[in-house]
This record gives C-alpha cells, sequence and structure tokens, in this order.
C-alpha cells in the first residue's frame, strides 16, 4: 500500500485532523470527508433522541393509556418496562450481529422495524372491556416488547460509532452530546406527550363526564339517569342513541366518561406517538443512502509501516525471531475485523478480568436506576402525594428534565477533557475520582428530596440530582469503553446496556411498584383509582412516599460502585508506575501506540500465568486480549518473547532441561501451534489488505 491521501475535498486543517485521528477513517479506501462525519453525527444525536421519545411519553400520558386499556398496576409497570426488558433481550445478539455483518445493514433493518412498532403501539386496538385482559391490552405490551428489541441495535452501535469515528479533540464532547440526547428525548417526549393529551383535541361539544339531567324527559325513568356513570346507561335508558330536545346524542363516542375506553379522552395520547413516527420514516430513508464506509467499524486495520508490510509478506519460517512471531500473532490476538472469531465466553472472561468495567458499569446501572424511577413515578407523586394540579406538575418537571441531565452531560464531558481526558490508565484513573466527587454531590441532594413534602423545594432538588447524574454519565461511558480491547467494544457496550436494563431502567420502573403493591396488600390499602378525579386514601399516599424515597436513596448504590471503580483505577495506575520504576514493564508503551509487547517478569516454569501477572500484563495495555485460561500457545509465546524457545541453553528458566526428549518434544510442538497461529494471522492481514 501506498500513503494514505487525506479526505477529498477537505480543508487542511480538516485533513490534518483525520490524519492525526486513530480512527478507521485513516485505513479504509475512499475516504470518509469531515463534514459528512460531522452531518451524519448531527443524524445520529437527533436519532438518539428519538428513541427515547416514548420513554418519556409513556410516563406522561399513563394515566390516559390506562383508563383505554384497563392496565392493572403490574401492567402499567410493565408497559415502563417492556421496552428496557426488550433491548436487554437483544444486546446479546445485537453485539454479535454488529462485529459479523455489515453495521449499515444491522442499523437501517433495526430502525425500519423500530418506526414500524411505534406505529403499531399507536393503533392498539382500545379495551372496551370493563374487566380488562382484552386483546389490545397485549398488543400494546407487545408492541413495547417489540420496540425494545428493534433499538438494541442502534444504542449499542451509536458510542462504538462516536469513539471510532469522531475527531479526536471533539471525541469526548461527542461523546457526550450522544449521551445528552437520552434525556433529551425522554424530556420531549414528556412534554409533547403531556401537552398533546392535555390541549391536543377538545372535547366533543355535548361530552360530559356523567349523563346530563336531560336525559330523564327521554328516558323516563323519573331522575334514575340524572349523574349516571356510563356503566348504568343501558339499565337506566336502555339505548344507544337517544334524540333530546331536537339534539342528537351518541352516547357510543361522546357521552362515556373520562375512564371509560374510547371517551372523551380517546386517542389524545396517541398524537406523540405519530409525530415520532413521522420523523424516524425520513430517517430509514437517509439511512438507506448512506455509505457503508461510514459506519464500518467491526473491520479495523491497524495502518503498517512500509517495513512491516514487506515483513508481513515473507513467508513463515520455523526460525523466525520468536519476538516477530509474537508481534504478528498480536495483531490477531488483538482482533480488529476477526472480532468475531472470539467465542462469546472468552469475551466475557476478558471484561470480567476489568474491574473497573465492572464497577462502572455497575455505577452506571444504579444511576439509570434513579433516573428511570424519577421519570416514571414523579409525575403520578407529585399529582397524588403533592396535591399538585397536572398541568403545573406537567410543566415543572419538563422544566427539571429538560435542563438538568442536558446541562450536566454538557459540564461532565467539558469537566473531563478539561482536566486530561479519560484515555490511558492515568486519564481512567483521574476520571473515577471526578465521577466520585460528582456522585457525592448526587447523593448530598437525594437525601433531602426523599422527604421534602414541597414542590418548590422538591423541583430544585431533582434538578441539581439530574444534574450531578448526567455530568457523570459521559465519563463512566467513555471508561466503559476505554478499559476494554478495542476490539471486543461492541461486544462490551451490548454487555453494559444488559447489565443498564437488569439493574437500571428495568428496576427503577418495576422494583418499587413491586414493593409498594407488596406494602399495599399487606397493609389492605387500595392504591388504584377507579376514575381520575378520585383522591386516595392517606395509606396510600404514604405508599407511593415509600417508593419514591426507594428511588431517590439509591443513590448510595451508585455512590459505592463508583467508589470501587475508583479504588481499582488509581490501584492499577500505581501499580504500574510502580512496576515501571522497576523496570518490569515499559512504561506506557500502549499509550505511545507502540507494538511493542511488554515482557514478563523471569519465571521458573511454564505454568500458566498467576493472577497478578495476569494484572501486570492489562496495566501494561489494556487493549491487548489474554487468552491464557485454554490457550498454551499464547501462554508459551508471551514467555518466549522474554527468553526465547527451550533448550538446553535457558533450561534454567524451565523444568524441561532434565530431560531432553520431552523438552525437544515440547519445543516442536510449541513451534508447530505458533507457527500456524501466525500463518492464520498472515493470511488473515492479507485477506483484509485485499478487501481494503
Amino acid at each position: 500500500m501506498g500513503k494514505s491521501e487525506g479526505p477529498r475535498g477537505g480543508s487542511k486543517a480538516s485533513k490534518m485532523e483525520l490524519e492525526d485521528d486513530k480512527s478507521p477513517l485513516t485505513s479504509q479506501e475512499g475516504e470518509p470527508k469531515l463534514w459528512v462525519i460531522k452531518l451524519l453525527f448531527c443524524v445520529l444525536f437527533l436519532l438518539e433522541m428519538l428513541l427515547n421519545f416514548d420513554s418519556g411519553g409513556t410516563p406522561a400520558v399513563l394515566e390516559f393509556i390506562t383508563v383505554d386499556f384497563r392496565l392493572t398496576p403490574g401492567q402499567q409497570g410493565l408497559l415502563g418496562a417492556f421496552p428496557y426488558i426488550g433491548t436487554l433481550f437483544m444486546s446479546p445478539f445485537a453485539g454479535q450481529l454488529l462485529s459479523r455483518y455489515n453495521p449499515k445493514i444491522c442499523v437501517c433493518v433495526s430502525l425500519a422495524l423500530n418506526t414500524f412498532f411505534c406505529a403499531m403501539f399507536a393503533f392498539s386496538p382500545v379495551c372496551t372491556n370493563p374487566e380488562g385482559n382484552c386483546a389490545g391490552t397485549y398488543i400494546l405490551l407487545g408492541c413495547k416488547l417489540a420496540i425494545g428489541i428493534s433499538q438494541a441495535c442502534i444504542l449499542i452501535y451509536l458510542p462504538v460509532w462516536v469513539d471510532e469515528f469522531a475527531v479526536p479533540s471533539l471525541r469526548t464532547l461527542w461523546m457526550s452530546l450522544l449521551q445528552a440526547g437520552v434525556p433529551l428525548g425522554v424530556m420531549l417526549g414528556y412534554l409533547f406527550s403531556g401537552y398533546l393529551a392535555e390541549n391536543g383535541k377538545e372535547n366533543p361539544p355535548y361530552c360530559h363526564k356523567e349523563v346530563p339531567v336531560e336525559f330523564d324527559d327521554c328516558c323516563g325513568n323519573g331522575g334514575e339517569c340524572a349523574g349516571a356513570k356510563w356503566s348504568n346507561i343501558d339499565t337506566c335508558c336502555g339505548v344507544d342513541e337517544v334524540t333530546c330536545s331536537g339534539v342528537d346524542w351518541d352516547l357510543s363516542s361522546c357521552c362515556k366518561p373520562f375512564n371509560c375506553p374510547g371517551g372523551c379522552w380517546y386517542c389524545k395520547w396517541k398524537y406523540a406517538i405519530f409525530l415520532q413516527v413521522c420523523l424516524l420514516i425520513p430517517l430509514c430513508i437517509a439511512c438507506i443512502f448512506v455509505p457503508k464506509r461510514y459506519f464500518i467499524t467491526n473491520k479495523i486495520v491497524e495502518p503498517q509501516a512500509p517495513k512491516e508490510e514487506e515483513e508481513a509478506k515473507d513467508a513463515k519460517t520455523p526460525t523466525s525471531d520468536p519476538r516477530e512471531r509474537a508481534d504478528s500473532l498480536w495483531v490477531y490476538i488483538e482482533g480488529g475485523k476477526n472480532a468475531a472469531n472470539i467465542s462469546i465466553w472468552k469475551q466475557v472472561r476478558i471484561l470480567w478480568r476489568s474491574r473497573v468495567f465492572v464497577w462502572t458499569s455497575l455505577g452506571l446501572s444504579a444511576l439509570y436506576f434513579v433516573v428511570a424511577g424519577i421519570q416514571f413515578w414523579i409525575t403520578q407523586y407529585i399529582v397524588e402525594v403533592l396535591q399538585v394540579p397536572y398541568r403545573d406538575a406537567l410543566g415543572a418537571f419538563t422544566l427539571v428534565s429538560a435542563t438538568g441531565p442536558v446541562f450536566g452531560v454538557i459540564f461532565g464531558g467539558w469537566l473531563v477533557d478539561y482536566l486530561g481526558g479519560y484515555k490511558g490508565p492515568e486519564g481512567v484513573a483521574r476520571t473515577t475520582k471526578i465521577i466520585l466527587t460528582l456522585g457525592i454531590l448526587a447523593l448530598i441532594v437525594a437525601l433531602p428530596a426523599a422527604f421534602v413534602k414541597e414542590i418548590g423545594l422538591l423541583m430544585p432538588l431533582i434538578w441539581l440530582l439530574l444534574f450531578f447524574g448526567g455530568a457523570i454519565v459521559p465519563a463512566a461511558v467513555g471508561i466503559c469503553l476505554s478499559a476494554v480491547p478495542r476490539s471486543i467494544r461492541p461486544f462490551s457496550s451490548s454487555v453494559s446496556m444488559v447489565v443498564y436494563n437488569i439493574l437500571g431502567h428495568s428496576a427503577g420502573t418495576l422494583f418499587p411498584g413491586v414493593v409498594m403493591d407488596i406494602k399495599a396488600k399487606a397493609s389492605g390499602c387500595v392504591i388504584v383509582k377507579s376514575e381520575p378525579s378520585q383522591e386516595l386514601e392517606e395509606c396510600a399516599k404514604e405508599i407511593l412516599t415509600v417508593g419514591m424515597q426507594i428511588v431517590l436513596l439509591w443513590a448510595f448504590a451508585a455512590l459505592f460502585t463508583f467508589g470501587k471503580a475508583g479504588w481499582r483505577a488509581h490501584w492499577a495506575w500505581e501499580s504500574k508506575q510502580s512496576d515501571a520504576e522497576k523496570g518490569i514493564i515499559a512504561q506506557a508503551a500502549g499509550d505511545a501506540g507502540s507494538n511493542e509487547v511488554s515482557p514478563l517478569p523471569p519465571r521458573a516454569n511454564w505454568n500458566k500465568l498467576s493472577k497478578e501477572e495476569i494484572e501486570r500484563l492489562q496495566r501494561a495495555d489494556p487493549n491487548r486480549m489474554y487468552h491464557i485460561e485454554d490457550e498454551d500457545v499464547e501462554a508459551e509465546m508471551r514467555r518466549q518473547s522474554k527468553f526465547g524457545p527451550p533448550t538446553l541453553f535457558n533450561a534454567a528458566h524451565t523444568d524441561f532441561g532434565e530431560v531432553f526428549p520431552k523438552l525437544k518434544k515440547a519445543q516442536e510442538n510449541f513451534e508447530s501451534k505458533l507457527n500456524n497461529a501466525v500463518d492464520k494471522a498472515r493470511r488473515i492481514d492479507r485477506a483484509g489488505t485485499v478487501g481494503r
């Protein structure tokens, strides 16, 4: 290959930015243009908002949906949790799909399916059975589950795309904006859904919550119909349409009470869903026409120097230097476009070894638990417990959710960039301290918010809680990606999504509701209203308060897990510095982009690596993958990068020097395995070069 050319049609500064970018942009045929990448990021940002639109809209119109579909409290909880459960179910498969197939196909198909199921959700038939359990109810819930399934590939792919394609100087900012799209989409969904449900459709001219007194004359039942509910119409009037005083009263469409499906409020909650579908359709069409080179991140091939390219063309020889073969095998071990060849179980083991990734993912899950719980239950809490009108509650929480998390995400991204970013072991250690500080501040405001009963005090505290939580998100997401090897980042993103949905979004919606149901059954308190105008009993208000306190006090769990992540990151960085001072590992070899493999400490045998050695290897360069439990060839390759093949001259480092035949056989077996692995790596490299 010749020298890579800069992006065509771009400015000199733009070309320099792309050339300095350690991303797939510099290693693919047909260099992407910088302005196209920026435009595509804007489209993906809009897509991130739209995918979270219904997550905010459902809590805003939950009362209307409950009336039209006769939902039980458990079904209401499922309605909020099913999108996350669907994403959870699909996440492991989505990571594999993105690794094995063209990401453009995965994203476009997922987007089309998501649009279809959003439309199906809006067209679900209303339940007319007073007892509930209608077909429309299950169609509604099924569509919510399908919406979550169809979102998985897109939600997993977006942060990976930003991490790989973003201009280096803007990477953290773009990641911050992408994460800001989540609360912004939730806020817009909450605002539009609530506003359209409240004001989108005026009641018909003669629509009443109760049957008007004029019906007494028509029915002739001596006042029996005065104030009667729709459920009593058949018994007191016996007709579905009555002509009274020259006016046609169509009881089937007009005079149903507020809590009757198909009545005055019918379809008002659907308007925001229609808007979401209309915005998703153009994005589906645009996705088809975007060149695939702007999507590919699972076919990353690191650029090679001309000398390295010539060496890669040489045929393998058994007498090649072991260190050179080790470096060649490292290219294969790093994965790149062949990440799909690594088994899921191996990738899980690699992720589990990165304790910073584990604890940070758990911390984000606890944070999302708080956010999801506030989003789903806060409106009902404000209206029922604090006795605030629905319109005022809608406006107050819209203002809070529109500004708090968005400003927090932007501030958090700026703060991390200002202090040096999250790349490298030192950056990870520094960023975890920032996260821990923000977590402490979030807990400080969550404690009083769990006990105040004044809307004027609660809303500022909720705003601060969402602000500090939003500031944590971009740094934590960046750490989750930076702490794992590049080739399994799509898989790590999918694993994170699974954890977020199990312990975060789904739990934040379901767990408080389950606790409230158990407490209500134990006390014999009725927490479900028969109609919206009914006021809850005091015991029901206390139960709602307990549910909200569970959500807010979950911030303790977030602080604990982020603290553990910070301790592990700080320990890893200090250990690496100590090892570098002792000369055990090459300091910052991975940070400088060197292909050198940090040597291992001297060993007395060929047993598997110890836990301490595994951790030392990870500190040397977190972007290496070590399959050492069941792959002897890789373990031996690492030892020979230090000592060379076992012979009688270096038998002091082995247990085989006493018996020459066994030593010779072990050496031959190892050489055969190693050469086969190197040969396979070179064939894959050549195939990738031809593909480019």
